[in-house]
């Protein structure tokens, strides 16, 4: 047996013993290779039903905002395993296409001080569905505007979750988010994720709809 055909037919017991879960499968196949998240991801997407109709009932559904880097490779296989689990989730990565439509300091400030129709465009897209959602992942690595969201969507009173990157620094200033009334937990990995998760019963929103 060559080693992709090793790996898939370990990430198939996964998928067995997961009892059909794609974020549990995926933990357990990388505690069984030597797999990094996004390939253990790989092997369990292959064993998935194109239309995507499988989905998860143990947790609650909620609408999720995941704040995270253009750059964070975990980002993408993480928002697809939460909605197959059934929650809805918004990607601001998807259709996004905003540039800054300047490459001086002073242009930039003038952005901000007087948004063209750009950019307060792009700006109230995010800002919608931070509104809108139940919950805010804040995915690490990531940059200032993920941190940014982060504390916005604390101070609206709602929960948030922090996934912790060993790669990042330690900052006593997360303990920020604590104070707002929706809480925060602080997570190492996606089965302390889905236990956060579970945690948190959803808030009903003012605006309706999906993303």
């Amino acid at each position: 047996m060559n080693t992709n055909d090793k790996i898939r037919d370990l990430a198939e017991q996964a998928w067995a013993l997961s009892r059909n879960d794609v974020v549990s499968a995926v933990e357990i196949l990388r505690e069984w290779t030597d797999l990094g998240h996004d390939a253990a991801f790989a092997a369990i997407d292959a064993l998935l039903p194109c239309d995507e109709e499988t989905t998860v009932t143990e947790e609650r559904t909620m609408k999720i905002y995941p704040a995270s880097s253009w750059r964070n490779e975990l980002y993408p296989g993480l928002v697809r395993a939460l909605r197959i689990a059934g929650h809805d989730v918004y990607d601001y990565r998807e259709s996004n296409d905003f540039r800054w439509p300047c490459s001086m300091l002073e242009e930039y400030v003038c952005q901000l001080e007087l948004p063209s129709a750009a950019v307060a465009a792009a700006f109230q897209r995010d800002k919608t569905a931070l509104d809108q959602c139940d919950i805010l992942i804040l995915i690490m690595p990531c940059g200032r505007s993920a941190h940014m969201e982060a504390t916005y969507f604390s101070g609206l009173g709602k929960p948030v979750i922090v996934l912790v990157d060993e790669s990042e620094p330690w900052e006593l200033m997360y303990l920020l988010l604590a104070v707002g009334p929706g809480g925060v937990r602080f997570v190492t990995d996606i089965a302390g994720l889905r236990a956060a998760l579970k945690s948190f019963e959803p808030r009903p929103v003012a605006l309706g709809g999906s993303f």
